[in-house]
């Protein structure tokens, strides 16, 4: 397989995890500017608001991601159980991503870009099942 696919496999849920960390910190901001106490407690690690999961599942997901993402880059030849467990990190990213975007309060206008968030997640999804279909196909 040639690396600019792998590239491109790795780089388009990178994009949807740097657009869900600016879209998790540009929420913060706003409830902080806005004076909203009781939602910037998230960061603090309040026990009652869930925002603070939401960035730890983010971080061991986006590591995951991290992880994996260079060795699929790294192997000329990957296995089948590295795609399998990409593609299902990929799945529970996009289950949390859809969890924070109904978790949000009304005054926040960021559907359009949970939108493109979980569009770039399941074509990476996809794409990386296509990857596996081919593989099968040339061996």
């Amino acid at each position: 397989m040639k690396f600019q696919t792998r590239l491109i496999n790795f780089l388009l849920p990178f994009a949807a995890y740097l657009l869900f960390a600016f879209q998790w910190f540009n929420n913060y901001l706003k409830a902080w500017y806005a004076n909203i106490p009781e939602e910037t407690q998230y960061l603090r690690g309040a026990l009652i608001n869930p925002y603070i999961y939401y960035a730890w599942l983010f971080g061991i997901t986006f590591l995951l991601h991290l992880t994996l993402g260079i060795a699929y880059l790294v192997r000329e030849k990957t296995t089948r159980p590295l795609i399998y467990f990409l593609m299902s990190n990929l799945l529970f990213t996009s289950y949390y991503v859809f969890l924070f975007a109904a978790d949000f309060p009304k005054w926040s206008r960021t559907g359009p870009l949970n939108f493109v968030i979980l569009c770039l997640l399941g074509i990476s999804i996809v794409r990386y099942y296509f990857t596996l279909y081919r593989r099968e196909d040339r061996e």
